[in-house]
């Protein structure tokens, strides 16, 4: 563990690391190419996380830890925020947060349930199943019409009025709900399913906005259906139905964080319009996040604030 962070820490934080291991003792050792991994890792905190970070790789299954962060530190480096955890245990859980699942592999065909024997015990299968009673025919006007149908009657008579009154032409599209206007997150049709490890597309668009921060704020594009349902649990919204719509391309969806804190979500149309833009709960971002978002939508991300799509969110004052 010293040699791990022999190159960032100064000789008193070293001092401190040896005493606590050998109070304590790492519960396992590192081979040569975790030992360089762990290297990187340290560099990175710097010398006063560090030293915390070794110093709680000395205590039981701390050792564990830090060869899981320098393992997964290649692939989450990039997405993780300017101001890091000081602690191993956070570190370590930070860096599962932003792992990205891989697809699942396709199942292969289910074995066939082999029949009970006389020394088995009976399942649901393996019991006959019990015939449906025959019910008797229903005639048309049973639960409708008291009595037999007349049949002296006109025809006009039998007909059932309506109230639905003249056919108004299309549906007009929705027009875009200006930002505070309430509701929530709502998913456009779905039209497949998904799984958790099911990948999203990303876009030139997304690609840029990814990892991006500014003043604290900084935003995280989905990268499986998995990432869209965490963030619906830490938002309390109806985030984790969007997979089919982003799965196909018909949705792109980002997250955005403060910190570790994730603050809202963003969803914006392939041709570049702001949908819905909320906080947690599906309330209404506050003034100085709203105006971060948006402006960095426009510098970073190529958004045209004259759209009349995303007009109404830039028309506000202030």
């Amino acid at each position: 563990l010293s040699l791990a962070g022999a190159a960032t820490l100064e000789p008193d934080r070293l001092v401190r690391v040896l005493r606590a291991a050998t109070e304590t003792g790492p519960d396992d050792a590192l081979t040569v190419d975790q030992l360089r991994a762990c290297r990187t890792v340290i560099a990175a905190v710097g010398s006063r996380r560090g030293e915390q970070v070794l110093v709680d790789a000395t205590r039981p299954g701390g050792t564990a830890r830090l060869r899981e962060v320098a393992r997964l530190w290649p692939d989450v480096s990039a997405r993780l925020p300017t101001r890091l955890p000081g602690r191993l245990p956070a570190l370590a859980d930070r860096c599962r947060a932003l792992v990205v699942t891989e697809p699942a592999i396709p199942a292969r065909g289910r074995p066939a349930r082999r029949a009970p024997t006389g020394g088995q015990r009976a399942t649901t299968s393996s019991v006959a199943r019990r015939p449906r009673p025959t019910l008797p025919p229903t005639r048309p006007h049973q639960g409708m019409l008291a009595g037999p149908p007349r049949l002296d009657l006109p025809l006009a008579d039998l007909i059932l009025p309506t109230d639905a009154g003249p056919r108004r032409g299309p549906r007009p599209a929705p027009r875009p709900r200006p930002p505070g206007a309430g509701g929530g997150l709502h998913p456009p049709p779905t039209r497949s399913t998904v799984r958790p490890t099911t990948p999203v597309p990303t876009s030139a668009r997304l690609t840029r906005l990814d990892g991006w921060e500014v003043e604290g704020i900084w935003f995280s594009r989905a990268r499986t259906c998995g990432d869209l349902e965490r963030w619906g649990r830490m938002l309390r919204t109806c985030v984790g139905d969007f997979g089919p719509a982003a799965a196909e391309g018909r949705s792109e969806l980002l997250a955005l964080y403060r910190g570790t804190e994730i603050r809202g979500c963003l969803e914006l149309t392939p041709d570049g319009t702001i949908r819905q833009l909320l906080g947690p709960a599906n309330r209404a971002l506050d003034p100085p996040t709203l105006r971060i978002v948006l402006t960095a939508l426009v510098d970073r991300g190529g958004l045209d604030p004259d759209d009349p799509g995303n007009r109404p969110w830039y028309s506000r004052p202030g």
